[in-house]
């Protein structure tokens, strides 16, 4: 999976499936997935998900489509607008 992180191609895949995440390995997860949400005034943003604290946190005990499924994307995004408007 290295080959694509360090690859000069940019890929986009999208999913909300936590198995497909499941077969990305943490520092590769890390550097890669992100969460693309709205704003409150509908501007469209993106963030690297494990940038969000509690997600890094459960990284080192659960595999990233566990992650996915055991954090609120709710808080997430309120997390990421918050920091943004800091």
């Amino acid at each position: 999976m290295d080959h694509l992180v360090n690859s000069k191609k940019q890929f986009f895949i999208t999913t909300h499936s936590p198995l497909v995440l499941n077969y990305l390995e943490d520092d590769v997860a890390k550097k890669s997935v992100r969460l693309l949400y709205k704003t409150k005034n509908g501007d469209t943003k993106s963030a690297l998900y494990f940038d969000y604290p509690e997600a890094e946190k459960k990284l080192e005990f659960l595999g990233p489509g566990e992650v996915y499924t055991d954090t609120s994307i709710s808080d997430a995004v309120d997390y990421f607008i918050n920091e943004a408007n800091k």
